[in-house]
């Protein structure tokens, strides 16, 4: 392919802004400093800030519908990280539920002290035990936050923290069983909204760059993992990209020649024989993606 498509291959933010990119949710806010976010992948990106009191980098899925806890089966995320804060920062995994409104971390990495309950905090955490998770000791803890930023405008919401004892920057995270340890804890578990690879940095200064952010499902889910194997196939065919820049009527004939290239990319290795309009339809999940591929689909067949 020409190598203008690498113009597409990168996005730089550099103030507040969420979207979705190669099929995943990002989000990059703070409230004031100096940072930057470049999404560089499927899941990957970069991340650097200065100065700042609080900012929080992200990349995962939005699930509309919400998702039951059952629904999540054994969904790991699998993760691997070059981070490097300097100063007060976290790093894992980052969410949200509704009914109730909770915010949730799960931490696998830190800087500055560990997270814990002797930290002398304006909004202290409360231990509420501990699990072994993926072969690793966690600490959960529960902390409240009152009428604060969050989905759902200023409200007051529980924030649910799981804190590896050892800090580490590659693995896989059982996500259900961190629920499931705070819904033991006898901690209420809603309806999951959004599971992201956050990086967030409160008053200091850091990089990182997430290598790998990958949510694994289940084998009994054959459509989400059918999904994924699409969207990685065109991205490592580098056409995904290109397509992306291609809008209006004014790039119609190269849009169409992109499409044609992508028909073929679909139609060869392991994904010969899929139909992508039923694994679309069906991945009513994540309906962004969703329409993407049925569009893709439409203009494909």
């Amino acid at each position: 392919m020409p190598s203008y498509m690498d113009n597409f291959r990168k996005k730089i933010i550099t103030q507040n802004e969420l979207g979705l990119y190669l099929g995943y949710n990002y989000e990059f806010w703070q409230d004031r400093g100096t940072s930057q976010m470049v999404l560089t992948g499927i899941g990957t990106y970069d991340c650097q800030w200065e100065d700042t009191h609080d900012v929080i980098f992200r990349v995962g899925e939005k699930f509309r519908p919400l998702l039951a806890l059952e629904d999540l089966g054994d969904l790991q995320v699998a993760y691997e990280a070059d981070y490097r804060p300097e100063g007060r920062s976290y790093m894992g995994i980052y969410g949200w539920t509704r009914e109730p409104l909770v915010e949730f971390y799960i931490l696998e990495n830190w800087g500055g002290t560990r997270p814990d309950d002797s930290q002398k905090l304006k909004r202290p955490r409360r231990p509420v035990g501990s699990a072994v998770i993926d072969g690793a000791v966690y600490d959960l803890f529960v902390s409240l936050r009152e009428e604060a930023p969050s989905i759902e405008g200023s409200r007051t919401f529980s924030q649910y923290w799981s804190v590896r004892r050892e800090p580490s920057s590659e693995g896989k995270v059982s996500v259900a069983d961190h629920f499931r340890a705070w819904q033991k804890s006898g901690q209420e578990i809603g309806r999951i909204y959004e599971i992201a690879l956050a990086v967030e940095g409160f008053k200091s200064r850091g990089q990182a760059r997430i290598l790998r952010n990958q949510m694994i499902w289940p084998a009994s889910q054959d459509i989400p993992k059918a999904v994924d194997a699409i969207r990685r196939r065109l991205f490592k065919s580098g056409l995904l990209y290109y397509a992306y820049g291609l809008q209006g009527p004014a790039k119609r004939e190269e849009r169409h020649r992109v499409y044609a290239c992508l028909r073929d990319v679909l139609r060869t290795g392991p994904l010969r024989g899929r139909r992508l309009d039923l694994a679309a339809r069906a991945y009513v999940r994540f309906p962004d993606l969703t329409a993407f591929l049925l569009r893709l689909y439409r203009k494909i067949r």
